[in-house]
């Protein structure tokens, strides 16, 4: 099977739930962050050397893993001026930690290697959902085009595509949870959206999906959070 799409896949933000109760807390962070960064199998290679034009301007080894939390605010900002000019879309999914919450045209997804994450029980969960969309269950998904066996796992530093991925992921990361000052930074983000997916002019549920759905509504009481309305 040749697939026609490579979907790198990374996450910012803790998986743990003992959160913060003043900002300048250590603690878990209150947001996690999934996002996939897109490209067409035809075109990935030319798409993904970007990286090296960014280890070039930012003087950096040839091989250097890049590493968006290691990076300084200039240095981020200019890398989400380059993103945003690449052939692909981004996608990431924005789970807030606090709320209660439950449990050809295919495409290859890379994971980026997380330790202490189960790849075959992440199998085993889109098989399941595979058999209840069989049996007329709501799911949306079409695994026809995401063989699940083709599912795979790198380190970022093998991989360009998820060096790009962890950019995206860090630049959602950014513009939704709050520093220690209780402040957001929304610019990288910002400047990256001409390449968020988007399906009939709307980008939520979409390139953009925050879950639960209940933490949509809360965000008109946070002053650093009503900008995403907008979206």
């Amino acid at each position: 099977m040749t697939v026609s799409f490579r979907a790198y896949v990374d996450e910012s933000g803790d998986e743990g739930f003992k959160f913060r109760k003043s900002l300048n807390k250590e603690a878990s962070s209150d947001w996690f962050v999934l996002a996939a960064f897109v490209t067409r199998k035809k075109t990935d290679l030319e798409v993904v050397k970007v990286i090296d034009q960014v280890r070039g301007e930012f003087q950096l080894h040839p091989r250097k893993h890049i590493h968006w939390k290691n990076l300084k605010h200039p240095q981020k900002v200019r890398y989400s001026q380059i993103i945003s000019a690449l052939q692909a879309r981004i996608i990431a999914v924005c789970v807030h930690n606090p709320d209660k919450w439950g449990g050809d045209g295919t495409v290859k997804i890379i994971f980026s290697n997380r330790q202490g994450m189960s790849y075959s029980e992440m199998k085993d969960y889109l098989r399941l959902l595979e058999k209840q969309k069989q049996i007329g269950g709501d799911i949306r998904i079409e695994f026809d085009k995401i063989p699940i066996d083709r599912l795979e796992t790198q380190t970022p530093g093998r991989s360009m595509g998820l060096q790009l991925a962890d950019a995206v992921a860090g630049a959602f990361f950014n513009a939704i949870e709050r520093d220690k000052f209780g402040n957001t930074e929304p610019r990288y983000l910002r400047t990256i959206m001409p390449i968020l997916y988007h399906h009939n002019n709307r980008c939520k549920g979409y390139g953009f999906k925050i879950v639960p759905r209940e933490t949509a509504t809360n965000l008109r009481k946070d002053e650093n959070l009503k900008w995403l309305l907008e979206m």
